[in-house]
C-alpha cells in the first residue's frame, strides 16, 4: 500500500507545474483527506499512549523527514554515525529495510567488521550504508525495537541511528532531526497521495532539529520552519557528489568500494566526455541536474522509479540510447550500482557518482546538538 501512495504521490505531485487530470486530481483530494484523518487518528493515539512507546535501554536519535523520498536521510546517517564512532560511542545505524529481502524478518546488514547480507537482502540504501561505515553495525527490519534490542545485546550499543525514524511512534527516542529540501520543502503542500506530505507541517513541531539540504540550489524555507516549528534550531547543507567509481569500458563489475582513479581527474574527465545518464532514485531530476553541471556533454538522460530493479530489458533501452545519441560514457548513482554491480560488463565506460552530506559550517553545532541528546 505504501509503495502505492509513493507512486501516486510522484505521479501526481505539480511541482514541476505540470496540471493533473482533474478526475485524477478529485480522486486523489479524496483520498489524501482520508489519509490525513487516519495519520491524526494514529499521531493523537500515541500521544495519548495507545499503545504506548517502547523505550530501548540505550540513546535514539531518528533522522527522518515529513515528506517521501529524496531528501539525503541516508547520506546524513552515515556522517553522523562516522561523527559519534569517531568520538567514541558505539553506535548502530537501524533501518527499515525498505525493499530487501530481510524487511519482514529482520537481521544483521554489517556487525561493524563483515557485511554479512547481499544488496538484494539488505536492501539498496542499508548495504550502502554498511560499506560506508566500518566499525558501524547496521541493521534491518520492520521491528525497528526488535532490531534496537540486537544492536544492543549483541554489539553493546550505546546509541541507535534510526534511518527514516520519524513517524515511527511505537519507539521513544531521545533525538529527532527532520530533513527538508530547502529548495521544495513542502513539495506541493499535499498529503499523500495527491502530494508528498506524510504528514500534516504541524508535525514538525516535534522535531528537536531542522536541517535543510540541497541548500546550494534554493532556500524556500525560513517562513515555513518559522511557522509550524519556532525556535528550533536550522541547519543547512548541501550534497556533494564524488565519483565512488569509474569502470572501463570491457572491465567486469565487482561490488568494489571507491573510485580506481583520482577523484578530481575523474569529475574533470567529464567535461570532455558525452554522457549518457540514469537513475533509478527519489529524486531523477536532481542526480539530471548534477550531471548537467559537471557534464557540458551531457547527450541524455533516462529515470526509473526509487529502488528500481534493472531487468535486462531496462540495461538494453539505456544502450540503446546511449548509442542512438553518441555517448561514450554512462553515469549512474552509487545506490543504483549497488542493483547493478554483478551485471555483465559493460560496453562503454561508466563513473558511479555518490553522494555526501555536508553541512560546512553547521556541522559542529549539528554534532553538538546531537551530542547533547547523549
Amino acid at each position: 500500500m505504501k509503495a502505492r501512495l509513493r507512486k501516486a504521490a510522484a505521479e501526481a505531485m505539480a511541482d514541476d507545474g505540470r496540471a493533473t487530470p482533474f478526475p485524477l486530481a478529485a480522486f486523489l483530494s479524496a483520498a489524501s483527506r482520508l489519509y490525513g484523518l487516519a495519520v491524526r487518528f494514529r499521531t493523537a493515539r500515541h500521544r495519548g499512549g495507545r499503545p504506548p512507546a517502547r523505550r530501548l535501554p540505550c540513546k535514539v536519535i531518528s533522522i527522518g523527514n515529513i515528506t517521501v523520498g529524496g531528501v539525503g536521510k541516508t547520506p546524513m546517517t552515515q556522517w553522523l554515525a562516522a561523527r559519534l564512532r569517531d568520538a567514541g560511542h558505539r553506535v548502530a545505524v537501524v533501518s527499515r529495510g525498505y525493499g530487501g529481502g530481510a524487511e519482514k524478518r529482520s537481521g544483521v546488514v554489517s556487525d561493524g567488521r563483515r557485511i554479512l547480507m547481499d544488496p538484494e537482502m539488505a536492501g539498496d540504501e542499508p548495504y550502502m550504508t554498511a560499506a560506508r561505515l566500518p566499525g558501524v553495525p547496521v541493521l534491518v527490519g520492520r521491528d525497528r525495537f526488535a532490531s534496537g534490542l540486537r544492536a544492543v545485546s549483541r554489539f553493546d550499543c550505546g546509541v541507535i541511528l534510526l534511518d527514516d525514524g520519524f513517524q515511527h511512534l511505537k519507539l521513544e527516542r531521545d533525538l529527532d532531526l527532520v530533513l527538508m529540501d530547502a529548495a521544495r520543502p513542502l513539495g506541493n503542500g499535499r498529503l499523500l497521495p495527491r502530494g508528498p506530505l506524510r504528514e500534516p507541517p504541524g508535525a514538525l513541531a516535534r522535531a528537536h532539529g531542522i536541517v535543510l539540504t540541497r541548500c546550494d540550489e534554493a532556500l524556500s524555507v525560513p517562513g515555513i520552519v518559522d511557522r509550524y516549528a519556532p525556535g528550533i534550531p536550522v541547519f543547512k547543507s548541501v550534497h556533494t557528489p564524488y565519483p565512488h567509481l569509474f569502470l572501463p569500458a570491457g572491465r567486469m563489475p565487482g561490488r568494489i568500494a571507491a573510485t580506481e582513479t583520482n577523484p578530481a581527474e575523474t569529475l574533470s574527465a567529464l567535461r570532455g566526455r558525452r554522457v549518457m545518464g540514469f537513475s533509478g532514485i527519489a529524486r531523477n531530476d536532481a542526480f539530471e541536474k548534477t550531471l548537467r553541471r559537471l557534464a557540458v556533454g551531457m547527450v541524455g538522460f533516462m529515470g526509473f522509479p526509487d529502488h528500481h530493479r534493472y531487468d535486462g530489458a531496462d540495461i538494453r533501452a539505456v544502450l540503446k540510447t546511449a548509442a542512438d545519441r553518441s555517448a561514450d560514457l554512462l553515469a549512474t548513482t552509487e545506490k543504483d550500482w549497488v542493483r547493478l554491480a554483478d551485471r555483465s560488463p559493460w560496453p562503454l565506460d561508466l563513473l558511479v557518482l555518490g553522494v555526501r552530506f555536508n553541512p560546512g559550517g553547521d556541522g559542529d553545532d549539528l554534532s553538538r546538538l546531537a551530542a547533547s541528546a547523549l
